[in-house]
Parts: structure tokens; C-alpha cells; sequence
């Protein structure tokens, strides 16, 4: 897939930009990314896209009995003595593959902002409900659709909603590496809502993550950029 290539071009650029103390990632995505996840103290997890793993290890001193981070990239950091923390250079769009290895199955099974790389997202999120104990869960964190909806509008010319029920890739240069050109299908609610339900899973909850007034005000272009695109949408997901 030609959008691996690309992420391997921008993976460090990115988890600089994640990482840093302003970053909305910081901000607001991983504390309601954690809110959906859950107390993680004795579960096993398995963190599909983990980038360089820094969420993992950080599952991991919060108490997770075992991790598995798998990423497309090698650039993970390092694992503390004593940690029961294993990454692994792996597509997700096969993650069907890993049932073979991976026979103990997991209480948590975590695309945070990576299902949209998959081939085939509902093959993908199959093989993450056939990873799951009885009673666990999947949680997808990933892009509203408004944002690519209003960028491709303001890119275009045109009206929010053709940009929106437009099905049609389009590319765009992210804005920590704008010498890489990503390609994106716009996906609508119901597009995700409808590839969920085919992959034998239902919504448990859902949350749109938002600024506090505090850290609006602490940073004022992040509330911009927030009020402009939304931000991202956390579901938490349960066997049907």
C-alpha cells in the first residue's frame, strides 16, 4: 500500500508533533482515548498502528498485564526492564495473521487513528473482534469526517456537503511534512457506523473530544483549529 511508504517517510515527524506539550494529542486525544480504554491495570492490549510505542509503554507502567504494539515502522522505543512489552513490525491490514501467534487474545484491541491505513477496514476490524476475550473491547479513535469534509471544501471551492458525500480520493499534504503527499477517500458517519455493524460489532460509547476553557485560553490556535475541523471521534466498540 502507497500510503505506508508514506507514513514511514513521516513517522518521526509525526511523534514529534505528537509528543509535544501543546499538541492536541496531549491536549485532549489520549486522555479521552484512555477515558474509552479503561482502567488498564491487568488487561492484556494489543495497540495496532503504535507508531513508536509511547502509548504502549505508557499502557504498560499504568498497570496492562501484557502489550503488543505493532506498527508498519522499526522505530520503537526502547522497553524498560521488567515490562511485558513486545513490538512488532506488522501491517494491520493483516492483522488476521497475528491470530496464529497471538493465541491468548486480549482484553483491549486499540486503532488509535490508525484504521484508516487499513485495505479493508472491516477485514481489519474482524480480525480485531477474533483477537478479543469475552467482554473486551475495541477502541477507534480516528478523524471526524468534517475535517477532511471542510478541507476538501476549502481546497475545491465548494459546498461543505458535496465535499462530504463526495466518495472520491483526494490528497493532501500533512502540515509536520508537507513534502509528503497523503491520498484519503472522505468517509461519512454512517461509512463508519455501517463498517462496524458488518464487522459483527456494535457502539458502546462514543465521545468527540473538546478543549477545556483552561486550555483554550493557555492555547488559543489550538481552540482555532479545533473550531474549524472538530477534532477526532474515540468509539468504543463491543461484540455484537
Amino acid at each position: 500500500m502507497a500510503e505506508h511508504g508514506a507514513w514511514r517517510r513521516m513517522a518521526s515527524d509525526y511523534e514529534l508533533a505528537r509528543g509535544r506539550p501543546d499538541s492536541l494529542d496531549t491536549l485532549v486525544e489520549w486522555p479521552a482515548e484512555l477515558d474509552a480504554i479503561g482502567d488498564p491495570a491487568g488487561l492484556a492490549v494489543l495497540d495496532v498502528g503504535c507508531g513508536n510505542g509511547g502509548k504502549s509503554l505508557e499502557l504498560s507502567a499504568r498497570g496492562a498485564s501484557r502489550v503488543v504494539g505493532l506498527d508498519v515502522t522499526e522505530g520503537f522505543l526502547p522497553v524498560p526492564e521488567g515490562a511485558d512489552v513486545r513490538f512488532r513490525q506488522h501491517d494491520l491490514s493483516r492483522l488476521a495473521d497475528l491470530a496464529v501467534d497471538e493465541p491468548s487474545r486480549f482484553d483491549r484491541v486499540l486503532f488509535l487513528s490508525s484504521l484508516g491505513y487499513a485495505d479493508d477496514e472491516v477485514a481489519t476490524l474482524v480480525a480485531a473482534r477474533q483477537l478479543l476475550r469475552p467482554g473486551g473491547a475495541v477502541v477507534v479513535a480516528r478523524t471526524s469526517p468534517i475535517r477532511y469534509a471542510v478541507e476538501r471544501s476549502e481546497r475545491d471551492g465548494g459546498g461543505l456537503g458535496v465535499a462530504y458525500h463526495d466518495s472520491e480520493p483526494w490528497t493532501y499534504r500533512p502540515s509536520w511534512d508537507p513534502s509528503i503527499e497523503l491520498s484519503r477517500r472522505t468517509r461519512k458517519f454512517s461509512d463508519i457506523l455501517n463498517s462496524f455493524s458488518a464487522a459483527g460489532l456494535r457502539v458502546a460509547g462514543c465521545t468527540e473530544p473538546r478543549l477545556s476553557s483552561e486550555q483554550a485560553e493557555l492555547y488559543p490556535h489550538k481552540q482555532q483549529w479545533m473550531d474549524r475541523y472538530v477534532g477526532i471521534v474515540i468509539f468504543r466498540l463491543e461484540v455484537t
